[in-house]
């Protein structure tokens, strides 16, 4: 007990209280077991958990237990105690480190759910609840099934995770998954194990909503096929070229020529001129034009 608060025994037997090594914050709480100590008796027991203010002004906590004997004719109170001052600096660190994991996670736009073995979620943040649009959060022990097109569709993916964790990957696709109104929307999912040995431990899953992306993709693809007839429809010979090298040709180009398509792409221009001479004189005029903003 000298060690922890830093006093001599001399010293320590000068103070007025032991309650002078008791911080500050704690000393109405042992001055509590004390009194409860009288109204309990002789040989009564109790649990202590304080803190400590040692002479050097630092923090000790301590944990033990307290009982109530006779000394000198009078009642005392005997102390057992043990410095638990790493143990309680290693749970404070926890705990802040958790919270910090958890704020971090919470505030994610990403959705992300911990499942366990069984597929059952065990923990999911906010982003889950906006992404599904949910009019609750996940509920703890909730499977995923219900936001997958299908049974088929769950039982798939479910094979394919567990393929992944046997080879050691992470899962990886982009999905369609539906929402709790029953609207379906594209999503990119990756998965991955807690222990790349055992799927037992569960499983971490990050949704992310590429809904309008695929949207995007779809509106580019159906215009760049609309812009592919037309091109490919009219009757005049239309060439995309880079330094002088077909890298797109309609049917007509290619037909005017004797070529196929497939036959002029990648190729350079330099095969429709009669001589070097002549595809380089027009190439000099046409491109001086146009790098003037011109055209030829």
């Amino acid at each position: 007990l000298l060690e922890m608060v830093g006093f001599s025994r001399e010293a320590m037997l000068a103070l007025p209280s032991f309650l002078e090594c008791v911080h500050p914050e704690d000393r109405e709480v042992m001055a509590n077991v004390a009194r409860r100590h009288l109204e309990l008796g002789a040989g009564a027991e109790q649990v202590v958990n304080f803190r400590l203010r040692s002479k050097s002004g630092e923090t000790v906590w301590v944990e033990g237990g307290t009982v109530q004997v006779e000394w000198e004719g009078s009642p005392a109170t005997l102390a057992f105690l043990h410095d638990v001052t790493p143990q309680r600096r290693l749970e404070a660190t926890l705990q802040r480190t958790l919270a910090e994991r958890e704020t971090i996670l919470e505030t994610s736009v990403m959705g992300i759910a911990f499942l366990d073995a069984k597929g059952r979620v065990r923990w999911a943040n906010a982003a889950m609840q906006q992404i599904f649009d949910l009019k609750r959060a996940l509920p703890v022990g909730e499977s995923l099934e219900p936001y997958y097109p299908s049974r088929e569709e769950y039982l798939r993916v479910g094979a394919a995770v567990s393929a992944a964790v046997v080879a050691g990957r992470a899962f990886d696709c982009e999905l369609q998954m539906r929402r709790e109104d029953g609207a379906l929307l594209w999503t990119h999912l990756s998965g991955r194990a807690v222990s790349p040995h055992d799927l037992g431990q569960g499983t971490v899953w990050v949704v992310r909503d590429i809904n309008r992306r695929k949207e995007l993709e779809d509106e580019l693809h159906r215009k760049t096929a609309e812009q592919e007839i037309i091109l490919q429809s009219t009757q005049i010979g239309i060439t995309h070229t880079r330094d002088r090298v077909h890298q797109w040709v309609n049917q007509t180009f290619a037909s005017m020529l004797g070529y196929s398509v497939e036959e002029l792409i990648g190729h350079s221009s330099r095969v429709h001129f009669p001589d070097e001479a002549s595809w380089a004189a027009l190439g000099q005029e046409s491109y001086a034009r146009m790098s003037a903003g011109e055209s030829f």
